[in-house]
């Protein structure tokens, strides 16, 4: 109850501000070690992790001398950055009118010549401040500590190896530029493997670290990029230069992992019918959910009175695994179908080809994995015509005859799976067809599953 607002506010109201009496709680706690036979003599560190207990270690430090150190993790980085960033106070932690006395940087300066170590701040949205933000605010407190303490005394930054501080171990900084794409990368990440400090580049990739001298393992890594691992040897006391030059990671597409049911197209995916094979696209422009499997089993289709038996669909199911759907079909978790649309009859004049378009989003090479396989089970199983076209031009053709087989359900027929394998070279706006054509009389026979994947695998040819 102590956090909630009318607690806090009528606490007010009474003269007494909740944040005090938990500092006076935690001076009661000293006087309890204190008069433990066990405890007299041995230091004593007050550490406080959070907004507020960032706050109310660096206050009950300075008020109490027999702290010997103070830590203050993630907690606010000042009272100013309240009113800078147009914040709320929190009278969790918010004293009022504190800023005619002073502000953190103060209340810190008030424990020299004692320990403290400033960790990884925030700001008052809780988002982790910068090293710069966190250097022009607690800067003001470092010649208080040379006169008093020493600069061993007084630490702060977004990465400060607090333990190793209070226990002295050495350490060292380690700095450096990271590039991406050979580019200066800003917001990517260093960090020390298996100690847990880490850091973040700034506008210009540079970035600048302290850890514990000795053997470093260093990890670089930035959004859509491969990850580099370097070793480093950082001598105690010193600063030693690592920088990196991350490379792109290849760019994958997955039918099924890329599926939205709210968006036709979808990234690089465009889903609908062609007339005639490599002919005009016509796009599905609504997503239906079928009445029997709610949630389970869903297609894009035409809107409105469209018929998707008519004019195909672009289906998903993301049941259970060897699912049964009105006793016809099996699915796996997430299966992408193509159901071909048309009439009823094997010669049908009207069919057409259901299609998942795959729009190249740059210039390239692809390597290109699409598989087909049966999923009617009923009769004979799935009698479908699916093909691949690159740019409007036939690539690869195959029938599909059976059923793949899955759940309690073998396979059958004489050509139940096929697939198609090719490393492409693509330009930005190309394109790739994956299609699927009625060859049966019954409409169940028509759903033939696809699963298609395309990845990166290297840059075009400079000319």
């Amino acid at each position: 109850p102590a956090a909630e607002p009318t607690f806090q506010l009528l606490s007010l109201a009474m003269g007494k501000h909740l944040f005090a009496t938990r500092i006076f709680d935690l001076l009661r706690v000293v006087d309890f070690l204190q008069a433990d036979s066990d405890c007299q003599g041995l230091k004593v560190t007050l550490w406080g992790e959070g907004v507020r207990e960032g706050m109310m270690a660096l206050y009950a430090a300075a008020i109490d001398s027999r702290f010997d150190s103070v830590v203050a993790t993630h907690g606010l980085i000042s009272y100013q950055n309240v009113i800078d960033q147009n914040g709320t106070p929190n009278f969790d932690w918010y004293v009022p009118g504190i800023l005619r006395n002073a502000d953190a940087v103060q209340i810190a300066a008030a424990v020299a010549p004692r320990k403290v170590i400033i960790e990884a701040p925030v700001d008052v949205k809780n988002s982790a401040a910068d090293e710069q933000a966190i250097a022009d605010h607690y800067a003001w407190a470092d010649p208080v500590f040379r006169l008093l303490g020493g600069n061993t005394q007084y630490l702060y930054g977004a990465q400060v190896d607090a333990i190793a501080a209070l226990l002295e171990i050495p350490t060292a900084t380690v700095y450096g530029r990271l590039l991406a794409g050979g580019k200066p990368a800003a917001g990517a990440r260093v960090e020390v493997l298996g100690s847990g400090v880490s850091t973040t580049t700034d506008a210009r990739g540079q970035y600048a670290l302290t850890a514990r001298a000795g053997t470093l393992t260093l990890r670089g890594s930035g959004r859509g990029y491969s990850p580099q691992l370097a070793q480093v040897t950082a001598v105690s006391g010193g600063r030693t230069r690592r920088d990196f030059d991350l490379g792109t990671v290849a760019r994958e597409w997955s039918l099924s992992a890329d599926f939205s049911q709210r968006a036709n197209p979808n990234g690089a995916w465009t889903f609908g019918y062609q007339r005639m094979r490599g002919g005009a696209l016509t796009r599905y422009r609504e997503f239906k959910w079928a009445g029997a499997y709610p949630d389970q089993f869903g297609f894009w289709k035409p809107r409105g009175g469209g018929s998707h038996d008519r004019f195909g669909s672009v289906d998903i199911y993301v049941g259970s695994d060897g699912s049964a759907l009105y006793g016809l079909h099996c699915y796996d978790r997430n299966q992408v179908s193509l159901h071909a649309g048309g009439g009823t009859s094997q010669d049908d004049v009207d069919k057409v080809y259901t299609t998942a378009r795959w729009t190249a989003p740059l210039d390239g090479k692809v390597r290109v994995h699409a598989g087909f396989k049966g999923i009617a089970y009923r009769g004979t199983g799935t009698h479908t015509v699916v093909g691949v076209t690159v740019n409007r031009m036939p690539k690869f053709t195959a029938q599909i005859d059976g059923f793949a087989g899955g759940g309690n359900v073998g396979p059958m027929g004489p050509n139940p799976v096929a697939s198609y394998v090719e490393v492409l070279s693509v330009a930005a706006g190309d394109t790739i067809d994956f299609t699927c054509l009625a060859n049966g009389e019954q409409l169940y026979e028509r759903y033939v599953g696809c699963d298609v994947t395309l990845k990166e695998v290297g840059k075009p040819r400079k000319r």
